[in-house]
């Protein structure tokens, strides 16, 4: 593990970006005299551009010289940075001390210099010059001393041993909602190795929020008891050591707990997966998706009109004088004859609306089983359901808003919108949609045009969330600098 010495400051800045990060300063720290107009050349800590531009130039450099380094090198480069910090595992000894030397080399042919070198093997660290390790590792007898324990991205690994370890510093606290979540939030567990620990903690956040208690209520005496129960459990987690894998070792194959685990897996993911959930929301755009649906039920209904069609003259030609190979001659010929009419350049507004009734009868029947059950046998949808005050009614298998609109002028899909809810993902594609078609307009333009046809549950809530996400809107309603 190494860190790039001043990462930020080895990367100039364009001269002309460099007006917008100008300051004001003293001449040479002087507080007497008149503030003067600097400008940074260089990236500075801080400004929220400097992570990716110095990723960027080291990136680059590394690209550029790829042809003087072994690709190994270069893709240590290239994907074991995280900003400032190099993390890299290797399988031996001789393979790690030439790597260093050629990390080294890569880098300063970009400005950057690789310090505070740490390694978990003494003869690594006997072959990095001492100027250059880190801070602990300096003056240490390779020979005699234990190697230390240091920070890698805010996890404690204890190079001795190879292993990660946690270091639990639990404040006192006040027992309310906002000291727990103070105090769960600093176990820092990037990896999630002690997730089932942490669940607990979480559990009782989830009970206080279902009491509808505020952050700074004093929670109650039996929640307080499993809090501080939890508590006293909290410090072994510092017994917990977690070995680091070597990237080389392989578990043999005929593991039985490996193959079990596999085979669960295996069983849930199969058991889970529905390939049409998986291609609405492979896509995130409206149109395409009515497009995509529309081109494979014009597939479907092509190929059982081809099927059909080749039980026809299978029979025809089953009957007539003609030889087996003269028949197959024939009935190859008449199926290009019929695929060359099947076959189509563009899609008609019906298969697009097709394909749009398609996507919303299976959306509705995996969101809303118990009311289509009910609706199929003639009753009414049960008062508990949150689509109850629709007075839902089912038409052509489409679930659609009852009521005394029916009697009206309007048109019949103004009348009887389709019932969505606004969890599902079409119902964030439509809304989308429909933010487009109104020219970026507002939630009240977007809630007029899209109840001309559906009627979304918690439009409102859903189509702020699209407008805060909307990139467009952003731009043309962003504050100008002053």
């Amino acid at each position: 593990m190494a860190d790039v010495e001043s990462m930020f400051h080895q990367v100039r800045v364009p001269p002309e970006d460099a007006d917008l990060l100008r300051f004001l300063w003293w001449p040479a720290g002087d507080l007497s005299q008149d503030l003067v107009d600097f400008r940074m050349m260089l990236h500075l800590f801080g400004a929220t551009s400097s992570p990716s531009c110095a990723n960027f130039a080291l990136r680059k450099c590394a690209e550029d010289n790829k042809g003087q380094f072994s690709q190994e090198a270069v893709d240590k480069v290239l994907h074991c940075f995280y900003v400032d910090d190099c993390l890299v595992s290797v399988a031996s000894d001789e393979k790690a001390v030439s790597l260093y030397h050629e990390l080294v080399v890569i880098c300063a042919k970009g400005g950057f210099q690789l310090t505070k070198w740490i390694s978990n093997r003494r003869d690594v660290l006997a072959a990095i010059p001492e100027g250059h390790r880190a801070k602990d590792m300096k003056m240490l007898n390779m020979d005699q001393d234990l190697l230390p324990v240091e920070r890698v991205l805010g996890v404690e690994w204890c190079i001795q041993s190879d292993t990660f370890k946690f270091k639990i510093v639990v404040k006192d606290r006040p027992l309310t909602r906002r000291g727990i979540l103070s105090t769960v939030g600093s176990i820092y567990d990037p990896l999630g190795i002690v997730s089932p620990v942490v669940l607990s903690a979480k559990k009782i956040l989830r009970d206080l929020c279902r009491r509808a208690l505020g952050c700074d209520d004093v929670i109650p005496q039996t929640v307080a008891q499993e809090w501080t129960s939890w508590l006293d459990t909290l410090c072994h987690l510092e017994k917990c050591n977690i070995m680091r894998v070597d990237p080389e070792d392989q578990l043999p194959a005929d593991d039985p707990e490996v193959k079990k685990a596999a085979t669960v897996n295996a069983v849930q993911a199969s058991e889970e997966a529905d390939a049409v959930i998986r291609m609405i929301h492979h896509f995130s755009s409206w149109v395409h998706l009515r497009k995509a649906v529309a081109w494979i039920l014009r597939f479907k209904t092509w190929l059982s009109s081809l099927c059909q069609k080749r039980r026809q003259q299978n029979r025809a030609l089953a009957q007539s004088d003609l030889d087996v190979e003269q028949q197959r001659c024939s009935l190859e010929k008449d199926m290009e004859t019929f695929k060359r009419k099947m076959a189509s350049s563009c899609l008609s507004v019906e298969e697009l609306e097709k394909s749009e009734l398609e996507i919303i009868k299976f959306s509705q029947r995996k969101r809303f089983p118990e009311e289509f059950s009910m609706l199929e046998k003639g009753k009414s949808v049960k008062g508990h359901s949150h689509i109850h005050t629709l007075c839902p009614l089912m038409e052509d298998g489409v679930l659609r808003v009852g009521g005394r609109l029916s009697r009206s002028s309007m048109p019949a899909e103004a009348k009887h919108p389709i019932i969505l809810a606004k969890d599902l993902h079409i119902s964030t594609l439509l809304l989308r949609h429909v933010h487009q078609k109104v020219g970026h307009g507002g939630r009240n333009h977007m809630l007029s045009k899209l109840h001309e046809r559906y009627w979304i549950s918690g439009a409102s809530t859903a189509i702020r969330s699209v407008l805060s996400k909307c990139v467009i809107c952003r731009r043309l309603n962003a504050q100008p600098m002053s």
